[in-house]
């Protein structure tokens, strides 16, 4: 029986604990329905107070619109509003003043007039107390109309606020969602390296709260704030780039430029002694700004990368290393003398045949003492830039008379430069080229296949000594033209469908003289182009390139 009566206490016992622990969970239940539902209260308060604001604007505007329109009938009917309003507070006055009278009379009279007047004023109450119930039922809505524009006015006066946390600790209180999303993508802004569209960020808990507008915000601080609760996967850092490629990003910020240090050392101790400055050729960038914590590295494997010794991953996935990536330059400044020459000074002479030439005034070397920046890289010379010169010995300049007279009438222009073009730009291939077996010349020049009538043009300046039908030994030209170009250089151009110049004409390096054809002996449209050098046959492959 004991036993039985043990095992039931037990059993009432767990029924009262099962019962405690299902009531916390009801509770805790309750109490974050209730939570719930205070937060939509009050959020709901807050836009109902806005918008209720924001309509009391807009009926005001429309109050001001409707009394300017129409002030001439809402004023009568003010007037008897006020009147019938102001009505019931009128009789009450002049019942006051009736009282006050009969007392006064009464006293004169020298009748008692103690407890007087309390039976007035309490018979006035029983015969006006439908007046004094009129007056209570205006007085009401005006006293509700206080009460409620007291509320709004002190509900509006709250500064209602974001409280936002993030990864469990409070980041700040802000005034709306776009400051947090302003903040977010300042960070992203500053973040540099690789991966940068990984999701890093954590999903922030914002709450409704009151708070003062000293405390809010901005984007700028809530955007810090953001950063030194995220060293976990961002941090400040300084990163080396060169030409856009991230050789790599330490929070060590001496260790970079330690790094840095190491990779200019071989170059600097080379230069020692001189007067010099040692310098990447590249664009390196020393970039402090966010970066990802998983891509740091340690000072030690920067100054690794920067000497070569370890290989940097470009972002394509390739390694290479720093001495591929970037050069060291050093800058030497030199001064030295130097030997230079005045250019030649030509002189028209139109008593002298065409091609003539004088010296007039022999020409001598000047020198000048030159101060110049040499850049080196690997000890070869890649850009020299004067900083200074000064004269030593004045040069001078060599003056050549050239003759412009033309033996066939007329003027002519300047000689050729010896710099000549190819004739045809519209030709279609070269069949033949230049031929010659020992002292025997087979072939004269070059054969240039093109169209029936495209231009041939004159490979440089000079006056046209034959134009037309080549006769007796010229005969298998056919129609040529040939070109003295007054600077030892003869050109011949043949099998001509026509000629486009005389002869005794100065034509200048590009003038069209003629069009392909295949006159004389000739088994398809082409021009043979010949040229001579003091009455020597040349090779033109030799001083002409095809296009």
């Amino acid at each position: 029986m004991q036993l039985d009566k043990k095992q039931g206490r037990r059993q009432r016992m767990r029924y009262f604990r099962d019962g405690r622990l299902s009531l916390r969970a009801l509770l805790h239940t309750a109490g974050g329905l209730f939570y719930s539902v205070g937060y939509q209260a009050e959020y709901f308060l807050l836009c109902l107070v806005r918008m209720v604001r924001r309509g009391l604007a807009q009926t005001a505007d429309l109050v001001l619109l409707l009394w300017a329109l129409a002030g001439s009938l809402l004023i009568p009917l003010a007037h008897n509003i006020h009147d019938d309003l102001t009505a019931p507070w009128r009789q009450l006055r002049r019942g006051v003043a009736n009282m006050r009278t009969m007392l006064r009379q009464e006293r004169e009279a020298g009748r008692d007039i103690k407890g007087k007047g309390l039976e007035y004023l309490l018979n006035g109450i029983r015969v006006y107390k439908g007046l004094l119930a009129r007056a209570f039922s205006y007085l009401l809505p005006v006293a509700a109309a206080g009460v409620f524009i007291l509320t709004v006015h002190t509900v509006l006066n709250y500064n209602f606020a974001l409280r936002v946390e993030y990864g469990g600790e409070v980041l700040g209180f802000v005034a709306s969602e776009e400051t947090y999303e302003g903040a977010m993508d300042m960070v992203n802004q500053r973040i540099q390296g690789a991966d940068v569209d990984y999701d890093w960020q954590q999903t922030p808990v914002m709450t409704l709260a009151v708070v003062d507008r000293a405390g809010l915000y901005d984007q700028s601080d809530l955007a810090d704030r953001i950063v030194s609760l995220s060293s976990a996967t961002i941090q400040e850092a300084t990163g080396v780039w060169v030409n856009g490629v991230l050789v790599g990003a330490t929070a060590d910020s001496q260790a970079v430029q330690d790094a840095v240090d190491a990779a200019l050392a071989p170059a600097r101790q080379a230069a020692q002694g001189l007067e010099a400055t040692v310098s990447f050729r590249q664009d390196v960038v020393l970039d402090p700004a966010l970066y990802f914590t998983s891509t740091l590295i340690s000072g030690q494997d920067l100054t690794a990368r920067l000497t070569g010794q370890a290989p940097i991953t470009l972002p394509g996935g390739e390694e290479i290393l720093w001495n591929v990536l970037a050069e060291v330059q050093t800058t030497v400044r030199t001064t030295y003398t130097e030997t230079y020459a005045l250019p030649e000074q030509t002189v028209e002479n139109s008593t002298m045949e065409w091609g003539e030439e004088r010296v007039v005034q022999e020409g001598a070397d000047g020198q000048r003492q030159v101060t110049a920046d040499i850049v080196y890289v690997d000890g070869v010379e890649v850009l020299r830039t004067v900083v200074d010169s000064q004269e030593l010995v004045a040069p001078v300049q060599r003056i050549v008379e050239y003759g412009t007279h033309n033996r066939y009438g007329g003027e002519a222009g300047a000689v050729g430069d010896g710099e000549f073009i190819w004739p045809v730009p519209g030709y279609r291939d070269q069949s033949r080229g230049f031929i010659q077996y020992g002292t025997y010349v087979y072939h004269r020049g070059l054969d240039i296949t093109a169209e029936y009538g495209t231009p041939i043009l004159a490979a440089d300046n000079g006056i046209v000594t034959f134009a037309g039908m080549g006769t007796g030994y010229n005969w298998s030209y056919g129609n040529f033209v040939q070109i003295d170009h007054g600077n030892g250089f003869t050109t011949l151009y043949g099998h001509m469908a026509a000629v486009a110049v005389q002869q005794g004409q100065y034509v200048t390096k590009g003038t069209v003289i003629g069009y392909v054809g295949s006159t004389g002996r000739s088994s398809g449209n082409h021009c043979h182009f010949e040229l001579e050098h003091n009455g020597a046959l040349q090779d033109p492959a030799d001083y002409v390139s095809r296009p």
